[in-house]
């Protein structure tokens, strides 16, 4: 059987990964991540919990945002081989050992892109949550999950022009979805690019079946008992142009400053002025790094990036740290920026609020 142009096209980019070794490999028996959103349900605090890739957890009292959530994380091998027909399925041990189920607490589930490491392993939780939560994310995404015959999918299409710049609000937590882009992989390609017009009828069947879809960042605000925003947390799933943040609503970014935004890293280095042209327009009181551990490889707790983290390939994240230094040593300005651990939880308001 003939290999596939686009199995081959990936097998060259990723050829310096596959030659370099296997990796390390999954541990069964291992318990689930203690969560800091099941451990402080009854304060006030805003907790950011990092699970690996863009998975994160933002959460406060009985309000959670779960944002991403992917663990199955297949070798470079399983993404290659199932564009020549070997399974490419959420990887229900892997799922399960990390995260068994979504938070009680969930509102929302946030899901930036369609790719197959934003969107795989909500195959599994579509069919294991109970209560439901409100997804969140693009037309293609909305497309993709329905190929999984969800007994029910309450679904927000949030890029129709309709809903992008608008909070969607659950409790005591409002978000705000917004347009953005994805930045090339390789050689100024985008894997997986394009749409999914209609509604799948199965599961997909290859990485290359998770195309991109329209890109989403977000707004996720804190409210208080007069629905004013207390907290504000900015997030992004892909590097992107400086017109993508132009293109927030001088309105939605003059409801409140960015208590913390959390900015993906890979791809910095094939978009312009990334992150400097973001954080110009946000401003942030604190930067959080994310989507730099090498997804490729089964998750490992509290794998630090700065005692022999295994990065993702050409994520170059020494060069995008330094680069970020430098632009707020440039303007002297003392803004918090932190590289978290896997697992680790960051307080938002801890300082704030004792």
């Amino acid at each position: 059987m003939m290999m596939p142009s686009r199995a081959i096209v990936v097998l060259l980019a990723f050829l310096p990964t596959i030659t370099a070794g296997c990796g390390r490999t999954f541990t069964p028996g291992q318990p689930p991540v203690t969560l800091a959103a099941r451990q402080s349900s009854s304060d006030a605090h805003v907790r950011l919990q990092w699970l690996g890739t863009s998975t994160w957890i933002l959460s406060r009292g009985q309000d959670a945002v779960v944002v991403d959530p992917f663990f199955s994380r297949p070798s470079i091998w399983r993404v290659v081989g199932s564009l020549v027909g070997a399974e490419f399925q959420p990887d229900e041990t892997r799922i399960r050992a990390i995260l068994p189920a979504l938070p009680e607490s969930t509102r929302f589930v946030l899901i930036g892109h369609a790719h197959y490491d934003h969107l795989m392993d909500l195959g599994y939780y579509l069919r294991a949550t109970v209560p439901r939560p409100q997804y969140i994310g693009s037309r293609t995404a909305h497309h993709i999950l329905l190929g999984w015959a969800p007994p029910a999918l309450d679904f927000v299409i949030a890029d129709d022009p309709l809903r992008l710049g608008h909070p969607i609000r659950s409790g005591k937590v409002a978000v705000t979805p917004l347009l953005s882009q994805h930045a090339p992989h390789l050689f100024g390609l985008t894997f997986m690019d394009g749409d999914v017009p209609e509604p799948r009828t199965t599961p997909p069947a290859d990485a290359w079946d998770y195309k991109v879809g329209r890109t989403l960042m977000f707004m996720v605000d804190f409210l208080g008992d007069q629905d004013e925003i207390q907290h504000r947390v900015f997030i992004n799933g892909a590097a992107h142009e400086p017109e993508a943040v132009r293109a927030i609503p001088d309105a939605v970014l003059g409801q409140h400053p960015i208590d913390v935004a959390i900015l993906c890293v890979p791809g910095w280095d094939k978009v312009t002025d990334y992150p400097t042209s973001l954080l110009d327009r946000l401003r942030p009181k604190r930067l959080v790094l994310s989507h730099y551990d090498d997804f490729f490889q089964p998750y490992l707790h509290e794998e630090n990036p700065q005692q022999g983290m295994e990065f993702v390939m050409f994520a170059r994240y020494p060069d995008f740290v330094e680069r970020v230094h430098a632009y707020y040593a440039a303007r002297r300005e003392a803004v918090p920026v932190t590289e978290p651990k896997t697992g680790e939880t960051i307080c938002v308001s801890c300082e704030a609020r004792p």
